[in-house]
């Protein structure tokens, strides 16, 4: 994020399209900073909600749709985005050739 810029992230929650961010979910991710890295200025912190597509079982959805052909869906990975993504966008690309 930068030279001067450090991302720390770990909770996710079902929440719909709320933006509001919890300060009780924010300081146990500064304190840990802190903790982990004692020189890093945590002066300015600011929070950030990523609204993350998820499904129920946290499995994604990796299909071609079933209403319109032209449609194929890569999503529901929740915050295990980063995690599953490589593996998945491997998946589509091979329904997606499987059907040309």
């Amino acid at each position: 994020l930068g030279d001067a810029r450090f991302r720390a992230a770990g909770t996710a929650e079902f929440a719909g399209k709320n933006l509001d961010i919890k300060q009780a979910r924010i300081q146990p991710l500064v304190d840990w900073t802190r903790t982990l890295f004692p020189e890093m200025n945590t002066e300015h912190v600011v929070p950030w909600a990523g609204l993350r597509p998820m499904t129920p079982s946290m499995m994604p959805v990796v299909k071609q749709s079933n209403k319109n052909r032209n449609v194929y869906y890569n999503t529901g990975h929740g915050h295990l985005g980063w995690t599953l993504s490589a593996y998945t966008a491997n998946q589509i690309t091979e329904i997606i050739e499987a059907t040309q």
